[in-house]
């Protein structure tokens, strides 16, 4: 994905949504819908994305998402816990000393499991 995704002097704004949603169209991030089977378990309980705070202590993994904004995944902050979150929120937030939230590029699909996170 590092290939792919230039972070370089973008903080924030349509630009970082483009590109978080960028992240997740080449990790092969799956539908909500198809993720989930009618009883509302997770169908590939897989971490395909991470966002973080790069001055914080806040990171995001996305585990699957609705195609264009809302993500469902695992979010490491005040109190860890499994939830939906907003990318547009997430690429609008400036941040301490105006940096905004990254996209680990270097960050591997990995089971939930495995990942060590949960």
């Amino acid at each position: 994905m590092a290939d792919h995704i230039n972070q370089n002097g973008i903080t924030y704004g349509q630009r970082k949504l483009e590109l978080m949603q960028e992240a997740c169209r080449l990790q092969e991030t799956p539908l909500t819908d198809e993720n989930t089977d009618q009883d509302g378990n997770t169908i590939s309980p897989v971490f395909r994305v991470k966002l973080f705070n790069p001055v914080g202590s806040w990171s995001w993994y996305v585990q699957d998402w609705d195609g264009s904004d809302i993500c469902f995944g695992y979010v490491v902050g005040d109190f860890p816990e499994w939830g939906s979150f907003s990318l547009s929120e997430l690429a609008s937030i400036k941040g301490g000393l105006g940096i905004g939230i990254e996209i680990d590029t270097h960050f591997l699909p990995v089971s939930v499991e495995k990942s060590g996170v949960v």
